[in-house]
């Protein structure tokens, strides 16, 4: 192994994890694998529950466009951060709350939303034009073919969601509902949900 590394034909991520490092046809330079496969990879060694990647949700859903050098994922519990070439990973312990949304047919909904909390969320207010673009935005979502189930699994499991994410998502869900922001009420900071039903 050392042989192999000393001769750069391996090159080494953390313990116990290697890959073989590719040429760039374009670039001539080596290449890396991308975060997803070494947080993939770090999760079968681990044995971790993967949450996901919030800015990727984000994207995937149109809430976002985020291309960071930086890649931020949640499991069941923590490692420490690795720096391959440029990119810096990090996974970090999530809640209880996020990790009952792994592999779910929403999971993607909450897990961009909690990537998405701070620009949704300004100290004790709301930021309304955010929100409202957020909310049209999964609204759009919801109704093509892609987001048939969407509602209903966030209906099933609404009660579970800390409660600005609640108001965030009522109007989806009931489209009676006065936006929290609309209607400028406080954000409640409770996160421990145990909200009424939408």
């Amino acid at each position: 192994m050392q042989r192999l590394m000393e001769a750069r034909e391996i090159q080494a991520i953390g313990r116990g994890l290697f890959f073989l490092p590719r040429k760039n046809p374009l670039t001539g330079r080596l290449t890396s694998p991308g975060a997803e496969a070494i947080v993939q990879a770090i999760a079968r060694r681990d044995g971790l529950r993967l949450v996901g990647d919030g800015m990727s949700a984000a994207n995937v859903l149109g809430l976002g466009t985020g291309v960071g050098a930086q890649s931020i994922w949640f499991a069941d519990r923590a490692r420490e951060p690795l720096t391959l070439g440029n990119q810096r990973i990090e996974i970090r312990q999530a809640p209880s709350w996020l990790l009952k949304w792994q592999g779910r047919r929403a999971g993607v909904v909450v897990n961009a939303l909690a990537f998405n909390e701070s620009a949704y969320r300004t100290g004790s207010g709301w930021n309304a034009v955010e929100c409202q673009a957020g909310l049209d935005r999964l609204k759009q979502v919801a109704g093509s073919e892609e987001g048939s189930g969407l509602t209903t699994d966030l209906r099933h499991g609404f009660a579970g969601l800390p409660l600005w994410m609640q108001d965030f998502l009522r109007p989806l869900l009931n489209p009676d509902a006065q936006p929290a922001w609309a209607a400028d009420m406080p954000i409640d900071h409770d996160e421990t949900p145990e909200g009424p039903r939408p």
